[in-house]
């Protein structure tokens, strides 16, 4: 009998005379008090053993969570550097090509035919100063 089965009033707490009835049938001799804690240790390892097993299993559920977790976010980075990767790759090479075009272009310009001589200046129309100072 636990000490709740000689609470007659259902107070939570045993009074005098509660006590008195639960010392006397429990725990007057050592014969009794070893009944007693034989009786309260089956009950408590239950709860205790169950409790326990409930606080293992969820660490070990947590921790399955994190490592799930981890998995997850490595190979969402991994993905995320291959992309940035492909995309700096195909930018280099957009370049490169672009970069071949304009030099092809510039060095395919045909030069100058003789027929098309370069154009000759105009000649300018001198002031008088600039005529008598040529003329010296």
């Amino acid at each position: 009998a636990l000490m709740e089965d000689y609470d007659t009033d259902n107070s939570g707490s045993l009074d005098f005379w509660e006590f008195e009835k639960f010392y006397e049938q429990c725990l007057a001799s050592d014969d009794l008090r070893a009944a007693y804690a034989n009786e309260l240790d089956a009950a408590v390892k239950g709860v205790v053993s169950g409790a326990l097993s409930n606080v293992l299993e969820q660490h070990e559920m947590e921790n399955a969570a994190l490592k799930i977790q981890a998995v997850h976010r490595g190979k969402q980075a991994r993905k995320e550097l291959q992309e940035q990767r492909e995309m700096e790759a195909a930018a280099v090479k957009i370049q490169a090509v672009h970069r071949g075009k304009m030099t092809r272009k510039n060095l395919v310009k045909p030069p100058p035919r003789a027929s098309e001589a370069p154009p000759t200046p105009e000649p300018v129309a001198m002031s008088e100063e600039e005529e008598l100072s040529a003329a010296a």
